[in-house]
């Protein structure tokens, strides 16, 4: 088993890239229903693939995320899917 301080120094020399996919829904449980849950989902959509896009600081790893979230009405639309 390796350890994470070798696995890091070993990161940090080599040129590596991580692509990480990320699929999501949002649902308004809340008794609040004038929320725009569109407008909510686009948000997370856009602060997480930021969020993903700011970790590699370090020039020899390039992180880049494609992020899905979308909005339901009902949890009777949450279906699973497989990518």
């Amino acid at each position: 088993m390796v350890e994470i301080g070798v696995l890091l120094k070993l990161m940090i020399k080599t040129n590596t890239t991580y692509h990480i996919s990320f699929t999501g829904t949002v649902l308004n449980s809340s008794s609040n229903k004038k929320i725009d849950m569109k407008k909510f989902a686009s948000s997370v959509q856009s602060q997480t693939k930021a969020l993903f896009n700011k970790i590699g600081n370090n020039p020899n790893i390039t992180v880049s995320a494609s992020i899905s979230i979308r909005a339901i009405n009902d949890k009777e639309d949450l279906k699973v899917r497989i990518l």
